[in-house]
């Protein structure tokens, strides 16, 4: 189902190549790390994700996703 990161501005959905514009920030509270993860997605895949991470009982915050402009990345 996955195979991109937020690092190509791109929805996280297997075989998609659509702009991402919602940001899912999630976490897994089987393993205590604190560590969030990211997804992006495109509008058609975002409800799938979504529940994907419901399933799994996993938190998840969704929020409009903006790319990073070079000032907001150093």
């Amino acid at each position: 189902m996955l195979s991109r990161g937020p690092q190509d501005h791109v929805c996280t959905a297997r075989h998609c190549e659509k702009h991402a514009l919602w940001r899912l920030t999630w976490t897994n509270p089987a393993v205590r790390t604190g560590r969030k993860k990211i997804w992006l997605s495109c509008e058609q895949h975002r409800h799938e994700l979504e529940q994907y991470l419901a399933y799994r009982r996993f938190p998840v915050e969704v929020e409009e996703y903006t790319e990073p402009t070079h000032s907001d990345e150093q």
